[in-house]
């Protein structure tokens, strides 16, 4: 077996497991009624690394690692309809080496989000959700050789699926069909 592909491979089986730990929440209070408080939260950490040999002799090694952490509020204003809002922190680091050179870029940010969120329930266990949500992330504590960038994102189309473990916690897994991103991303020229 080629060991390149073999490290490629498991380097794509650990961001495709990443991304699905990402979508999934747990619920603190599973009820979809009218006045109800939700409270969930998600994150992940991805780390990576890949080396790439070049056919005139040289090579290129990268590292990262990511930490994510998202809580979040849904207050039901009527059954099965709730705003949302929350947090987002975002923390990462990767470095390059190419032979004799390397360099190293790190990025926090900190963001709010808004939206709402249509919960149905297609039996007692399982429901489908729907929502819209906008999201500001602002870079957070930086020097001056860190990165820095800003975004304004609005999701058009989150899609879950419920199940509810028992009357105080449902697990949810969702995905964005749809979105629009702007982006703004500065680096100090030093580097």
């Amino acid at each position: 077996i080629n060991s390149k592909l073999l490290i490629k491979t498991i380097n794509k089986m650990k961001q495709i497991f990443s991304l699905i730990l990402l979508t999934f929440s747990i619920n603190s209070y599973s009820q979809f009624a009218k006045g109800n408080l939700l409270i969930e939260g998600s994150g992940n950490f991805t780390s990576g690394n890949s080396t790439t040999d070049f056919s005139t002799g040289s090579n290129n090694t990268s590292n990262s690692n990511s930490f994510r952490l998202t809580p979040e509020v849904k207050y039901f204003l009527k059954d099965n309809f709730a705003i949302t809002g929350g947090l987002n922190y975002n923390s990462s680091i990767s470095s390059s080496t190419s032979n004799n050179s390397s360099s190293e870029s790190k990025a926090k940010s900190i963001g709010l989000f808004c939206g709402f969120q249509r919960i149905d329930m297609l039996s007692d266990k399982i429901g489908m959700s729907f929502g819209m949500s906008a999201n500001l992330t602002t870079p957070l504590g930086l020097k001056e050789e860190d990165l820095k960038s800003s975004s304004l994102s609005l999701s058009l189309a989150n899609i879950g699926v419920i199940y509810k473990l028992n009357t105080k916690f449902a697990i949810e897994g969702s995905g964005n069909l749809a979105s629009l991103n702007y982006s703004r991303s500065k680096r100090s020229s030093n580097i």
